[in-house]
């Protein structure tokens, strides 16, 4: 299948899916409660850029005193039912930061986890201005639905280990098979469990980690609900090279399947005119030349 390609290119199970389900308003419903969806997750039918309509005259002073984190979780339960979200499921979102600089919007960001376990990916921003008045709702949460039928199961639902996981990501990537067995616990950092090749595996491997690998516990959002899964990191290279692979992956608890690969290495190059000295090829100060630059006056 396109998971297990050779060329690794980045891949997102999600994303494959052709599943599609409408908003749970309509527009028009919408605006008349002061808000507008210009972008969707059809997987999910849940909005993921959601406008505030109320014109800065219509805006009150009401949340002002409100922490940003409050204010930030009441916007988000009058918009509820548009994400597929019940209260419990706004109230116990993770905050991870809150945003206020001196000028410019005040910026709350959640997460999502499920008893414990974080929801790869699931992440809501709540844009507001000043006086804490709704601008903007970006990104979603896995709707409610899903969530519950996890819950019920959580702890007993990975079936999988993450020495395993790590092992099927390793063959995803290097096409040779190794065993969970393979790899030994050399202690956590964090919500991370780290791996290294068991030492008489390390001796006749002709591949080397740069970075001990590392997994943790996950929830990949599907359209069909949540899947139990492993977020791993993997850098790998050969014994014989200085270069290395660095990859993330996402891999089933539930049966292997590698739901997500994504390339850790970014390159790019680039062509840049400028105006500068036809000799030296140093830039002058703009496109004008150096002529005025310093000012002769020395103001």
């Amino acid at each position: 299948t396109g998971a297990w390609a050779k060329e690794r290119a980045n891949f997102d199970a999600f994303l494959v899916s052709q599943e599609s389900r409408s908003l749970a308003s309509t527009q028009e419903a919408l605006q008349a409660r002061g808000a507008r969806v210009d972008q969707i997750e059809e997987r999910l039918g849940v909005p993921t850029v959601l406008w505030s309509e109320r014109h800065a005259t219509e805006r009150t002073r009401s949340m002002a005193g409100q922490r940003p984190e409050q204010a930030a979780r009441t916007h988000l339960q009058r918009f509820a039912d548009i994400y597929r979200l019940t209260s419990e499921d706004i109230s116990s979102a993770s905050l991870q930061s809150v945003h206020k600089a001196k000028y410019g919007p005040v910026v709350a960001r959640f997460s999502q986890k499920v008893e414990g376990i974080e929801v790869f990916r699931s992440g809501v921003n709540v844009a507001m201005d000043r006086d804490n008045n709704l601008v903007a709702i970006t990104g979603y949460l896995t709707p409610h639905e899903a969530v519950a039928v996890r819950r019920s199961m959580a702890g007993t639902d990975f079936q999988l280990g993450a020495a395993d996981a790590i092992a099927r990501a390793f063959k995803d990537l290097t096409d040779t098979a190794i065993s969970g067995r393979s790899l030994v616990g050399i202690g956590a950092k964090g919500d991370y469990s780290q791996f290294a090749f068991e030492s008489g595996v390390s001796a006749v491997m002709p591949h080397a980690m740069g970075t001990p690998a590392r997994a943790k516990q996950v929830y990949f959002t599907l359209p069909g609900g949540l899947e139990p899964a492993w977020y791993v990191e993997l850098n790998v290279g050969t014994k014989s090279s200085d270069d290395s692979d660095y990859y993330s992956y996402v891999v089933s608890a539930k049966d292997g399947s590698v739901l997500f690969r994504n390339n850790l290495t970014v390159e790019d190059s680039f062509t840049y005119r400028v105006w500068a000295d036809t000799t030296s090829f140093i830039p002058f100060d703009g496109p004008h030349g150096n002529d005025a630059t310093p000012h002769p006056t020395g103001t």
